[in-house]
């Protein structure tokens, strides 16, 4: 890189993160902002208007998108009423877990890579958190496993297009990023995506997670921007970079051929193998 320059932080004040990412911007004839925190994104998002008016186009998804999946109690709601096949079982409180529906999976409502879940297998661990976790800020369901499959979806809203790059992930690591993963192609779950992002009305790109179990997938959650995994996507031959600034800007996307069946690896850098 030929400069570097450190930001206050996204997470703990996004109002401190926001005044000097701002005056950045304006020193330097910032056009363009990729966000790609979840917490960046939903405060980038909250004024993406007012970062227009400074001249700065931000080149994330839009904010009904972004709003709706970085909740992911209200996600969680609105694909068991959307699209009740991908919906993994929810409770409403931890009182209503009961020896009898465990495992069960506790994530965080407004979260990301991974922190603060947990995996509640036993009745003495149920009780010992029963007490301790606030219901409003998280969200429980039945735990799932399966093979994990991750899509890059990117869509077109003014030029009606649509893209789907599925990876199905060999290792992941403690922060829920695929090590190692490969490209596929499965016809099934590309309608799904597509008719996800198209009842989100998606502009923009985001990463969609799903457990599949024997023939049938389930929904993990739709993250609202680039996945760390990004760089699989790109070297296996669509830019997703590009092509979410085509859409900031306006513009098409350019329909890149995806190489399907490829390995890729990712320590420090990725790596095609």
């Amino acid at each position: 890189m030929d400069e570097f320059y450190q930001f206050p932080s996204a997470v703990e004040d996004q109002e401190k993160y926001y005044e000097f990412l701002l005056d950045f911007c304006g020193q330097h004839n910032i056009d363009y902002l990729y966000s790609t925190i979840d917490e960046e994104v939903a405060s980038m998002c909250r004024h993406r208007d007012e970062l227009m008016q400074a001249g700065v186009v931000l080149c994330n998804a839009d904010n009904e998108t972004v709003f709706l999946v970085h909740d992911k109690v209200r996600f969680s709601r609105w694909i068991a009423e959307e699209f009740p096949e991908l919906h993994i079982r929810t409770y409403e409180n931890i009182g209503l877990v009961s020896k009898y529906n465990l495992p069960v999976f506790i994530k965080p409502r407004n979260g990301r890579a991974s922190m603060g879940c947990m995996k509640v297998s036993t009745e003495e661990e149920l009780e010992r958190i029963k007490h301790k976790i606030d219901n409003e800020q998280i969200v429980i369901q039945d735990y799932i496993q399966g093979d994990i499959i991750v899509a890059d979806v990117i869509r077109n809203r003014k030029h009606k297009t649509f893209k789907a790059i599925q990876r199905l992930e060999i290792l992941r690591n403690s922060s829920g990023c695929g090590i190692a993963v490969k490209i596929i192609d499965d016809k099934r779950l590309d309608k799904i995506c597509q008719n996800i992002a198209e009842k989100l009305d998606l502009n923009g790109v985001v990463n969609m997670e799903f457990f599949k179990e024997g023939d049938s997938f389930k929904m993990i959650e739709v993250n609202p921007r680039f996945s760390a995994g990004t760089m699989y996507t790109c070297l296996a031959g669509y830019d997703l970079v590009k092509n979410s600034l085509n859409i900031a800007r306006g513009l098409s996307c350019v329909d890149e051929n995806v190489t399907v069946g490829g390995y890729y690896a990712k320590r420090y850098e990725v790596i095609e193998l």
